[in-house]
Parts: structure tokens; sequence; C-alpha cells
């Protein structure tokens, strides 16, 4: 079976890249897998060495497609002190990136590892909608309806993990119409291309199911969740001991100090790559995280890790 996968980066995301890419590989060696990166100038002939030795071994490929970095300088939300690349938008123009011959895609954010089988997801059938997704860790918080200003009951999904219609995408001018909420109401968009797809996307989309977009936030104590705990607990509580696919969206398991449960299977794959002796980049401190830490000695805030539902980490067992 040939899988087309998508990745959208810059040079400082190729370790975790070339992770995910491995991880695929590893588990999907029954498959034609063709990856294609889409990458900016920042991205060096070194870096796609790494990644083509990465696949090569599993008789895969990279193909590369080049954009130009400094068009998307002013998005919305970019440099506002929380490291997000420029690469995040680079998504939206896959109709024009891509070869026209494709059309259907998985997209995969770099931070993510693929433990299963892909097939069962990319067999999902999306013939008529845009894009399948799974629910974001957010949800249920109803001030990003009121800022993107459409209805709650639409539901607002994590764009971690997009299986893309690009027939549709062509057919229905999606690049054209997320432009054009960009460009007309720019200030409503805070978390990047995602508030775009999901405003421009509200009726097109389907549900996947989170075994394919596994958020640490679905570990979450009911008390402090922000999305429908009771409405996805089942669900949860049957794949968190074996999610498909885990995307570390909050805490970045290549940080020391990662309280992601799932951290040490990121770990075990990057032993096993080229990036193995690369070592864990420690957390720089700043007067935020100062002030963070004295609010949780005072006991004002509580720490990540208090947000966990304990005794289900306690079970995980993959």
């Amino acid at each position: 079976m040939k899988i087309d996968i998508v990745i959208c980066t810059d040079t400082n995301y190729i370790m975790p890249c070339g992770i995910l890419f491995y991880s695929i590989c590893k588990n999907n060696q029954m498959h034609d897998i063709v990856f294609h990166a889409v990458i900016d100038e920042s991205v060096t002939d070194v870096d796609k060495e790494s990644l083509n030795k990465t696949v090569n071994q599993f008789n895969m490929i990279v193909e590369y497609h080049m954009v130009d970095g400094h068009l998307f300088d002013s998005f919305p939300n970019l440099g506002t002190g929380v490291y997000v690349s420029k690469a995040t938008y680079y998504r939206l123009y896959l109709t024009e990136i891509l070869p026209k011959s494709i059309d259907k895609v998985l997209y995969l954010d770099c931070d993510m590892i693929v433990r299963k089988d892909i097939a069962p997801l990319w067999n999902i059938d999306i013939s008529n909608v845009a894009v399948g997704v799974s629910a974001d860790g957010w949800e249920s918080k109803i001030q990003m309806y009121n800022r993107l200003q459409y209805p709650y009951i639409k539901g607002y999904f994590n764009a971690g993990m997009l299986l893309i219609n690009l027939r549709y995408w062509r057919e229905k001018d999606v690049l054209g119409r997320c432009l054009h909420f960009i460009k007309n109401h720019f200030k409503r968009i805070v978390s990047h291309d995602q508030d775009v797809l999901n405003y421009v996307l509200q009726d097109e989309k389907i549900s996947v199911g989170i075994t394919y977009n596994f958020l640490e936030n679905y570990l979450y104590k009911s008390d402090v969740a922000l999305y429908d705990y009771w409405k996805y607990k089942t669900e949860i509580d049957t794949v968190k001991n074996d999610p498909a696919i885990i995307h570390f969206v909050a805490s970045k398991p290549w940080n020391k100090n990662c309280r992601n449960p799932y951290k040490d299977i990121f770990l075990q794959y990057k032993s096993e790559t080229l990036w193995k002796g690369i070592p864990m980049f420690g957390h720089k401190e700043s007067i935020r995280s100062i002030i963070k830490d004295l609010l949780i000695i005072f006991k004002l805030i509580k720490p990540r890790e208090d947000f966990f539902d304990y005794d289900s980490i306690e079970e995980l067992h993959i």
C-alpha cells in the first residue's frame, strides 16, 4: 500500500522529525511510504542527509518541497515569546506545494511518535470531507469559540494530525478561504493555522479517533481537563495504554524537564537513531518560570504534574 506522509519543518525540528520518520518506518515496513518534507531555506544539506539515512535503511524515500519561509514572516501570532515556527503555516499551502497527482496525504507534526500500522487510519473514508481529525485537549474551552466566532457544538480539533483530502481542498478552494480568514480576522488568531483550519473547516471534517493523535492533556484529572472529560473517558481508557500515535503537544520529550508520561517511548526510539548521542536540552530560566516556581511553592497554582490522573499513569504499560 502506498501512503503519502507530509511534515513541515525548519532546521530546528530536524531531530524530532527524524525520530518520527524512524518510528513510522519501523512500524510500517509492509507499506510503500513516501515522505514529503516541506522545508524552508534554513534546512541544510546535512539535515536532509540525516533524514535520508533514517528512511533509506527501510527502503523508503523523502521528497523535499522548498518554500520561501520569508513569505510567512507576517503571518499571525509569530514571535510572541513561545517558540512556534512559521513552518506551522506551510501546511495551508499543500495543494500548491505537492504534485497535483496526489489526492490524499497524512499530515503529522514533528513532535509525534507513531507506534502502529497506520493503514487503518489511511483507509478511513474522507472522500466527502476536507479532513479527518481528532479532538484537541482544549476542545471545551468556550473562550476559543467566542474568539473565533463559531458555535461550540462544532468542536475544535488538534491540527497535529490531519488526514487530508487534497482533491477536496482544491475543488473547494480551502487555501483561498484560509487566506481570506487570516486577512479579515487577523486578531482572532492565537493558535496559528490550527485556529484558521478549525474555523474554515468547521462543517467539513470527520473524527478519526483520539488514538491517532493522543495528547498528554487526555490524562488530566477531570477537574482541570479542558475537554469534555465524560464524553471521551471511555475512549481514553480504552486506548491510553496503547495509542497508535502519541503527540507531545505541550511538554516536549527532548527537554530535560519533560513531564509527559510517554517520554520514555520517545527516548527509546531516539536511542535507535542517528540522534542517540545528542544530549537532551535543558530548560532556560526566565522571569516567568521563576515567578511560576514561586507561585507553586506558595500553593497559589498547581504544578503540571498535579494535573495528571496519577492512577492512570501508573497503569500505563506500553
